[in-house]
């Protein structure tokens, strides 16, 4: 039955790709397909979580995996917290994740990394970018995952 159902998607797939490229002498400009896909980054953005007083800006963005690049899923919120104790939250939930800190030619390459790690379904990144004033911070946090 599932491999019915996959056939059935790539059928669907397929004439959905014909009946746009009918529609490409009308000039009818670029078309975008996407299809759901199982999202490890979101996954992984989903199990470092948030702080207690982070007020949540955006919910979580998922960009697919683009040839060479990794699938990105991101997210931002504000935080009462400084940046050292941003940096400690998270490396603690690193730590639970069983990823591990960076090491230091790719903090150099990339400071903003907090830490990476390895499963079968492939590497994954954590960056954290902060923008702190007045007692607050702005933070946007990334996660990459490289499908092996």
């Amino acid at each position: 039955m599932r491999k019915l159902t996959i056939i059935g998607l790539v059928l669907v797939a397929v004439l959905l790709a014909l009946a746009l490229a009918m529609l490409a002498p009308f000039d009818i400009g670029e078309v975008t397909v996407s299809f759901r896909f199982h999202s490890e980054a979101k996954r992984a953005l989903k199990r470092l979580g948030l702080p207690e007083d982070a007020t949540e800006v955006s919910d979580i963005t998922v960009e697919g995996p683009d040839g060479t690049m990794p699938e990105i899923a991101t997210r931002s919120f504000i935080s009462g917290g400084t940046v050292d104790a941003l940096h400690r939250f998270f490396h603690e939930k690193c730590d639970n994740q069983g990823f591990f800190h960076p090491s230091d030619d790719l903090l150099n390459l990339q400071p903003e990394t907090l830490c990476e790690g390895r499963r079968p379904s492939g590497a994954f990144e954590v960056l954290l970018f902060t923008e702190c004033a007045d007692n607050s911070c702005f933070v946007y946090i990334e996660v990459r995952h490289f499908i092996m």
